[in-house]
C-alpha cells in the first residue's frame, strides 16, 4: 500500500508539472506574439508622416491614418489563433511630435521626435490550468522613435 501511496502522489505531481509546463509555453508563445504585434503597431504608426508637416520641413504623425491602423491591426490580431474569442485585444497608443508635450510629464529619455507608443493588451480566459496560478491579462508595450530627426 505505501508504494501505491507513494507512485500516486510521484503521478499528481508530475502530471502537475507537464500542465504548468504546456500552459506556461503557451503563456510564453502569446507574450511574444503580442510583442511582435506592439512593435509592429509602433514602428507602422511611426511611418504614417503627416503630409502638410512635412512639407514645412517637420517630422508629424497623422493621428486619423494612426487611429485606423490600429482599428486594423487589432481587428488582424483577434483573427489569430491565441487571440480569437472569448479573448479581447485591446491598443491603446499615444503620440508625441513635439517635446513640449512632454514637459509636463517630466521630460522624456529620448532626445529625437515624433515618438511613437503602443500598449497592447490581452484579456481572457485564465490561461493556467492549475488552481493556483491566474493570468487572465496580457499587456505589451513598444515604442517607435525617429532618430536624429
Amino acid at each position: 500500500m505505501k508504494v501505491f501511496l507513494v507512485f500516486l502522489a510521484l503521478l499528481i505531481v508530475c502530471v502537475s508539472f507537464l500542465c504548468l509546463w504546456s500552459d506556461m509555453n503557451q503563456y510564453a508563445l502569446i507574450q511574444q506574439s503580442l510583442k511582435e504585434y506592439a512593435e509592429e503597431a509602433a514602428s507602422g504608426i511611426a511611418l504614417l508622416l503627416d503630409a502638410e508637416c512635412y512639407a514645412q520641413g517637420m517630422l508629424c504623425i497623422d493621428s486619423a491614418l494612426a487611429e485606423a491602423y490600429i482599428d486594423y491591426l487589432v481587428e488582424y490580431v483577434t483573427k489569430k489563433k491565441y487571440f480569437a474569442p472569448p479573448g479581447i485585444v485591446n491598443a491603446s497608443y499615444r503620440i508625441v511630435n513635439d517635446p513640449s508635450e512632454t514637459s509636463g510629464e517630466g521630460g522624456s529619455s529620448y532626445n529625437s521626435y515624433p515618438i511613437v507608443q503602443v500598449e497592447l493588451t490581452y484579456r481572457g480566459r485564465d490561461l493556467f490550468r492549475l488552481p493556483f496560478i491566474c493570468v487572465d491579462e496580457i499587456r505589451r508595450t513598444a515604442v517607435y522613435c525617429w532618430e536624429n530627426s
